[in-house]
Formats: C-alpha cells, structure tokens, sequence
C-alpha cells in the first residue's frame, strides 16, 4: 500500500485517466476528495461496491453439476464442488463439496444458503 501526504487542493494521479484531489479537510479530521476517472471506470465507496458486488453474487445462480467456489460471508472460508440440486428458492442450492480452502475433504452434500457469495463458476 502506497500512503501519501497531500494538503488541500493537491492531487494524486493514478496512471494516465484517474486523478485525486483533496477538496476539503474538514474540523473532525474527515477529508473530502474529487475524483476524475473515464466514464468507463466505476468509483464508488465502498461500502456501495460491496453491495454491488453481493447483489452480482445473489443474481447468480449455477446449473446443476456445474462446479463452483463459494465464500462463507461470515468465516471467509473458500468451498469448493459441484452442484447437485437446485430448489424453488432462488437463493439456494446444494453443493457436493470436494474441497475447502484449497484442500480436499471428504465428501459430503450441503445445501448453500445465503451466507455465501458465489466466488467463482469454473
């Protein structure tokens, strides 16, 4: 991680499109920042990327026998299978897991609610 100093109305430049300028400094020691980026390049806080990125994962729903990682939202933890089932609600499905956190584990089937964030569909 790269840290910098920089006093009101500085800037910092990240790469050729994207520039940083400390607008405000206020009293509670909070600092307001102007940030231009292409229009291609999404900026959001985040606190609103994370749930950018969870409403992704919800909308995501694998096909059975497709293989997946999945990343517990409250441990962190990676597991890894194939799904073997699908219910009604959207939300869910069972996974036959092979592996966790890269290592494998004897198998067993799960169902997947969601407190899990889909990682990846291999």
């Amino acid at each position: 991680m790269l840290i910098l100093t920089r006093k009101k109305d500085e800037r910092i430049m990240i790469g050729d499109g994207i520039v940083i300028t400390v607008v405000q400094i206020l009293a509670d020691r909070r600092v307001r920042l102007g940030i231009e980026a292409p229009s291609d390049v999404p900026v959001h806080r985040e606190e609103v990327y994370d749930e950018i990125q969870q409403k992704k994962a919800s909308d995501v729903r694998p096909a059975v026998g497709s293989t997946v990682k999945v990343r517990s939202l409250i441990g962190g933890s990676v597991h890894e299978g194939h799904v073997t089932e699908l219910p009604d609600k959207k939300e869910l499905f069972y996974l036959q897991i092979e592996k966790v956190d890269g290592q494998p584990k004897e198998p067993g089937t799960y169902l997947i609610p969601f407190l899990y964030r889909i990682d990846e569909l291999l």
